[in-house]
C-alpha cells in the first residue's frame, strides 16, 4: 500500500471520486444484506439500524463526492506582509500516505465506512481493520470492499488474522503507517497510542467515557426524560455518546425518574420479545452480562443503597437487559463509576449548579455532555466550566448527527475529529507554500524584492532600517 501511494495511484481526483462512488454503489446494492448482518450480530432492526449504518454513511460519502475539489484543493492567502512582499501564498491539502482505519463492533458499517471514505477522499491508500466482535457484519464488509474497491487503494484485514482484538491490533501495529484512525475502547486506544508514538505517527482516537446529563430546575422534564431514555436504549446502550448518568436538581429528581419510567415502558414494552431492542455484544459478552447482572442484583438487594426505579431484568443466555433507571445513593455508587455500555441510566440529585460542575470535573473528560435547561445563563455556566468532546442542549446525541460539526473527544475520551469535511481534513495535511516575486531589479525595485539588510555582514544602518521599516 505504501508503494501504491508512492506511485500516485490514489492521488487523482478522478480516482478518488471513482472509489467513493463505488462505496455508494456497494451500500445501495447490498443494503438488505447489511441490515440482515446487523440483526444477526446485535439484533438491531428498524430505523435505528437503517439510519446509523446505512443512511448516515451514505449521506457523508455523498457530501464528500459533491465537495471533493473544495475540500481537497488549494486555499489562497491574500494578506501580505512587508517582510515577504511581493509574493503569492497559498496552502495545499496533501494526503498523509498509507492510513490505517480501525473500527468498532457496535456500529460496524458506519464506524468503518465514514473514516474509510474520508481517507480515500483525501487521497490516501487505506488499510481497514474492522472489529472481529461483529463477525457477520465484518465478514460481509470485507467481502464487499474487496469486490467494489480497487485493491491498490483499499485493503482489509479480515478474519484470516486469528486472535482476539488486542492480538490482531498489536500484529497490525507492527507495520509503520502514515496515519492511524482508531475507534474503540480506552484500553486498546492506549495500545494504539503507544505504538503510534514509536514512529511519531499522527493519530485520531475516538474513545468513550461516562457521558453526563444535567437537568436543571427549569428544564422541560418530559422532553429530558424522553431524550435520555431514547439515547440510552439505542443499540442497547452500546454507543460511546450515550447518556450514562443524569445529575438532576433535587426538587425535580423524583418526577424526572417517573417520566423516565413512562418513556422506557413506551419505547420497549417487553424487552424479551425478539427485535424489541438490540442485545449485548462486543468482546466477552457473557462476562459483561455477568458483571451487569451482579450490579443489578446488588441494587435490588440494596447493597450499596441504590434503588431501581424501573427495569432491572436481564437474561444472560439471550444477552438481554431491560431499559433500567437507577437512583444512585451517592457519586461513589458502582453505577456511577463503571462505563456500563448497557441500557442503564443512573440518576443522582444535586443541590446547586456548582455541585453538578464539580462532579463532572471530578471524572475523566467525557466524549459528550447533555444539558436540559430553559435558562441561557445556567446553560452557559455548565458549558463554560466543564470539558466534553461535544454538547447537545435540550437533547441527546444529535450534535453528532450534524455533519457540519466536528465530532471527537477530549482528554481521556480521545483526540482528533471527523464527520463531514472534518473526515477528509483529518487524513490530509495543509502544506503552506509561498512563491516570492523576483526579477523586478531592472525596474528599480531590486531593493524591495531582494533587500540587502537581510544579508550578512551585520551593519548599524541595517539595524536602523529594520527598526524603521519593520518595527
Amino acid at each position: 500500500m505504501r508503494a501504491c501511494f508512492a506511485a500516485g495511484l490514489s492521488l487523482p481526483l478522478q480516482k478518488r471520486r471513482q472509489q467513493l462512488m463505488a462505496l455508494l454503489k456497494m451500500i445501495r446494492e447490498h443494503e438488505a444484506e447489511m441490515l440482515a448482518a446487523l440483526r444477526e450480530d446485535l439484533s438491531r432492526v428498524g430505523v435505528e439500524a437503517l439510519y446509523y449504518d446505512v443512511i448516515l454513511p451514505r449521506s457523508e460519502i455523498k457530501a464528500m463526492v459533491n465537495n471533493l475539489r473544495a475540500w481537497t484543493g488549494r486555499r489562497r492567502v491574500w494578506t501580505q506582509r512587508l517582510i515577504t512582499w511581493p509574493s503569492s501564498q497559498w496552502t495545499e491539502k496533501q494526503p498523509r500516505g498509507c492510513a490505517l482505519v480501525c473500527s468498532s463492533w457496535n456500529f460496524p458499517f458506519m464506524l468503518s465506512l465514514v473514516p474509510l471514505a474520508g481517507a480515500i477522499a483525501a487521497g490516501n491508500t487505506v488499510v481497514l481493520k474492522p472489529s472481529n466482535e461483529s463477525a457477520v457484519s465484518t465478514a460481509l464488509l470485507v467481502k464487499l470492499l474487496r469486490q467494489y474497491c480497487d485493491p491498490r487503494v483499499v485493503q482489509c484485514v479480515g478474519s484470516e488474522v486469528k486472535g482476539d482484538g488486542i492480538d490482531v491490533m498489536q500484529t497490525v501495529l507492527k507495520e509503520k503507517f502514515d496515519m492511524i484512525f482508531f475507534t474503540g475502547s480506552t484500553t486498546v486506544g492506549k495500545i494504539v497510542a503507544r505504538a503510534a508514538a514509536e514512529n511519531l505517527t499522527p493519530t485520531v482516537l475516538e474513545l468513550g467515557g461516562k457521558n453526563p446529563v444535567v437537568v436543571t430546575d427549569c428544564a422541560d422534564l418530559n422532553i429530558a426524560a424522553k431524550q435520555c431514555m431514547w439515547g440510552r436504549t439505542i443499540n442497547c446502550g452500546q454507543q460511546c455518546i450515550a447518556p450514562e448518568y443524569v445529575i438532576c436538581h433535587e426538587s425535580r429528581a423524583d418526577r424526572f425518574m417517573e417520566l423516565c419510567k413512562t418513556w422506557a415502558n413506551r419505547f420497549v414494552p417487553d424487552a424479551s420479545v425478539d427485535g424489541a431492542m438490540a442485545r449485548i455484544g462486543g468482546p466477552n459478552p457473557a462476562s459483561r452480562m455477568a458483571k451487569i447482572g451482579k450490579m443489578l442484583d446488588d441494587a435490588k438487594s440494596g447493597v450499596e443503597g441504590d434503588q431501581i426505579i424501573c427495569g432491572g431484568g436481564y437474561d444472560v443466555t439471550r444477552r438481554m437487559v431491560e431499559p433500567t433507571v437507577v437512583k444512585c445513593a451517592s457519586e461513589k455508587s458502582p453505577f456511577m463509576n463503571a462505563e456500563l455500555f448497557a441500557p442503564i441510566l443512573c440518576v443522582l440529585p444535586y443541590k446547586t449548579l456548582g455541585q453538578a460542575v464539580d462532579l463532572i470535573r471530578s471524572k475523566p473528560k467525557p466524549l459528550s455532555m447533555y444539558v436540559f435547561s430553559r435558562t441561557a445563563s445556567k446553560t452557559r455556566i455548565l458549558i463554560d466550566n466543564t470539558h466534553a468532546g461535544g454538547v447537545t442542549v435540550n437533547g441527546t446525541l444529535t450534535h453528532c448527527a450534524h455533519d457540519g460539526l466536528p465530532f471527537g473527544g477530549v482528554g481521556e475520551s480521545g483526540f482528533g475529529r471527523y464527520h463531514g469535511r472534518y473526515s477528509v481534513d483529518c487524513f490530509q495535511r495543509e502544506k503552506p507554500v509561498l512563491q516570492k516575486t523576483r526579477g523586478l531589479g531592472f525596474l528599480g525595485f531590486g531593493l524591495i524584492t531582494d533587500p540587502p539588510l537581510v544579508y550578512s555582514p551585520p551593519a548599524e544602518w541595517k539595524t536602523r532600517v529594520a527598526r524603521m521599516v519593520l518595527g
